[in-house]
């Protein structure tokens, strides 16, 4: 029914977010790259080309930096047969090299697309 289906995007939502917002600059991007099969076309290319660019800006012998994100509080903001659009609130803790966590709090909107049945993430947008 729709609470299951509201419920198992709201899942895919968190899930999505938790990963994208989980690197380390050594991880050479695979949070975003495991992410491509869950986005649509549109996002995958703009993706692809933000990991391209990166790619060729990262120092990979810098020190080690790296960020978790967990999902605190989700809100759909609205949701039809064709979209979902979710508000999450994020704690994310960034490591540095001394070992030193900063913790701070940030908003990721997901907005989803509904193309042959499949739910897929069509914008990724940090406040």
């Amino acid at each position: 029914g729709i609470a299951e289906q509201n419920a198992g995007l709201e899942q895919a939502a968190r899930a999505f977010a938790e990963r994208l917002g989980s690197y380390s600059n050594q991880s050479n991007f695979e949070n975003i790259e495991s992410l491509y099969a869950f986005m649509t076309d549109r996002l995958r290319s703009t993706m692809q080309a933000f990991v391209a660019t990166q790619r060729r800006a990262t120092d990979s012998s810098a020190p080690y930096q790296g960020v978790t994100t967990r999902v605190v509080a989700i809100t759909l903001n609205f949701k039809n047969n064709r979209e979902a659009e979710f508000t999450l609130a994020t704690q994310r803790s960034e490591t540095q090299v001394a070992g030193i966590a900063k913790v701070y709090y940030q908003e990721l909107v997901l907005a989803f697309q509904n193309a042959q049945g499949q739910w897929k993430v069509n914008e990724a947008t940090w406040k």
